[in-house]
């Protein structure tokens, strides 16, 4: 049974990140090439913050990941 970290979880990662990174689109095309070293870190960063956001769902879930 989903409780509402796993709702919450799926409304983030399947409708909201899609959402942003279409209207971002346009952005990327206008903006001007970041530094390599500085988007790898921005990259590093969100994805981070993305895997704990999905650590912390699953342990409110009781989902065993590394049984």
């Amino acid at each position: 049974m989903i409780g509402p970290a796993g709702y919450a979880h799926l409304l983030l990662f399947g409708i909201l990140i899609p959402i942003a990174a279409i209207r971002s689109r346009g952005l990327l095309d206008r903006m001007a090439m970041t530094p390599r070293r500085r988007y790898f870190i921005s990259i590093m960063l969100q994805v981070s913050a993305l895997a704990i956001v999905s650590l912390a769902t699953a342990r409110a879930e009781h989902i065993a990941l590394f049984p």
